[in-house]
């Protein structure tokens, strides 16, 4: 009797290792991580400033990832995603998902919109991947 528990244990365990690893890859997927820095001009700071935006909150997925006030800050060029003065965030992202982004005001007002796709265009894992609000 022990030998046919043994058995019918090693069956089921060897089962369901192979049911396992049949499946697809999504279910032990683990997050790759992303380092995104959001920044803009002095002309769209300026523009901001003049539509009455103070703060901007940014957004990925729907979950807030960053808050900036508006007040004179802008840059010439793309920071550093490792400059201490960007708007910058490390996002954890699975390889297949493309993600929303967006960046509101205080009121409510949506000044950049869009899906990124992190398998082609635009975010790389392990990166500084820079988004331009313009």
């Amino acid at each position: 009797m022990k030998s046919l528990n043994k058995t019918i244990s090693l069956f089921f365990f060897t089962l369901l290792i192979t049911l396992l690893s049949s499946c697809t890859r999504d279910i032990f997927d683990v997050a790759d991580r992303y380092k995104v820095v959001f920044w803009f001009d002095e002309e769209t700071s300026r523009q901001l400033l003049y539509d009455g935006a103070d703060t901007l909150t940014f957004y990925v997925n729907y979950k807030a990832v960053a808050t900036s006030t508006v007040d004179d800050i802008f840059w010439t060029t793309a920071p550093s995603c490792d400059d201490t003065t960007a708007i910058s965030v490390q996002l954890g992202l699975l390889h297949k998902e493309n993600p929303i982004l967006f960046c509101k005001d205080q009121t409510g007002a949506i000044y950049f919109s869009g899906t990124k796709s992190l398998s082609s265009e635009l975010l790389s894992p392990g990166y500084c991947n820079t988004i331009e609000l313009k």
